[in-house]
């Protein structure tokens, strides 16, 4: 596949986002690097698809898990599964948060939510790689979607930690929003479509942001 990137932005745009809470960053990131599990609280799934503590549609928050926990496959929700695999295979970045995009039925009155995958770097040598990655998928994808009803955003962000209030940890958010104009439906009719071509764009682009082992 032949990838555009053109002019690159000289960063991502900084956005907050809430809410982005973990119990404790810091051991998240060194069971992230043992294999320990993370968090030992279970799994439970909505007739919709969210994966989560409780199994409600309206519960954002989830266990944190590290792919050598033995639910690490049952608690990525499926349709972002793909994307969060080869990020953390190909590029060696942490991914901390993760969603598939879920619509409801009208009488919930719940808005729908977007996929999306939240990178959370370890280094500042993993948050340049992570920034780039979101920069050169940008742009990439601002030409391969501009007819799409769904919109690729990068974005900057900060991570609280409950364990030290001190800090904000730099994150990095890859987004798939509804572009202006066009209906859910039809973002979750091209949305499949958008994630492929991002995996596309991805595989030719991994090796230049591949972080530190």
């Amino acid at each position: 596949m032949q990838v555009t990137i053109g002019h690159l932005p000289n960063s991502l745009p900084y956005a907050a986002k809430t809410p982005n809470i973990m119990n404790d960053v810091a051991q998240f990131l060194a069971c992230w690097a043992s294999g320990a599990p993370a968090d030992e609280r279970r799994l439970l799934k909505s007739p919709w698809g969210n994966i989560n503590f409780t199994g409600e549609t309206h519960v954002s928050a989830a266990p944190d898990l590290v792919p050598r926990d033995s639910r690490w496959n049952a608690g990525i929700e499926p349709g972002v599964a793909p994307l969060v695999e080869f990020l953390i295979t190909h590029t060696r970045l942490v991914t901390y948060d993760s969603c598939e995009g879920h619509r409801y039925p009208p009488h919930l009155l719940i808005e729908p939510a977007v996929r999306r995958v939240g990178i959370l770097p370890r280094s500042t040598d993993e948050l340049h790689a992570a920034l780039q990655l979101g920069r050169m998928l940008s742009t990439a994808m601002a030409e391969l979607l501009k007819h799409s009803a769904v919109s690729f955003v990068a974005y900057r962000t900060g991570l609280h930690s409950v364990a030290d209030a001190t800090r904000v940890w730099d994150a990095v958010e890859l987004e798939y929003r509804r572009s202006h104009g066009t209906s859910w439906d039809d973002y979750f009719c091209d949305l499949e479509s958008a994630s492929s071509l991002t995996l596309a764009v991805l595989k030719v682009l991994a090796g230049d942001v591949r972080a530190a082992e």
